[in-house]
């Protein structure tokens, strides 16, 4: 179900330990780049995702580039259009992909493997000016 999900802050999820994983908003200073190892108590051999949903005002197509200490999958519009899994440090525009944007509202999903160590990662649509609204982004 990762590629269809569409949380919002304050989802919960229940684990098969019964654990209860809770989505949260999160905002950083550091540009395009985010250090996970600042946001989790759990840093080793364990997964994060990032979700963000962004308006495009036509059909249109756009590189994005992002980076990934260590492994990535994104999920765009409900399907995988990328992974990664080597064992890495962040490096913004590490990797180069072209996304697929339709009219209106887009959802972007980021799966982030974590080994040990470093963990984060870097995201940004190039070459478009985009707006942060809080909760979403529009393309100007």
């Amino acid at each position: 179900g990762e590629a269809h999900a569409r949380p919002t802050a304050g989802t919960t999820t229940e684990l098969p330990d019964g654990t209860i994983l809770t989505w949260q908003n999160h905002t950083t200073n550091l540009g395009a780049k985010i250090d996970l190892r600042a946001c989790f108590d759990e840093t080793e051999r364990v997964v994060s995702y990032a979700y963000c949903e962004i308006e495009s005002p036509k059909d249109q197509q756009i590189l994005a580039g992002l980076g990934s200490n260590d492994g990535i999958k994104v999920f765009f519009n409900g399907k995988q259009v990328f992974q990664s899994h080597e064992l890495r440090l962040v490096k913004p525009d590490n990797d180069i992909i072209p996304l697929d944007f339709k009219k209106g509202k887009n959802h972007l999903l980021l799966k982030i493997d974590q080994g040990r160590g470093k963990w984060g990662f870097a995201f940004r649509l190039i070459d478009v000016t985009v707006e942060n609204t809080g909760t979403n982004y529009i393309i100007q």
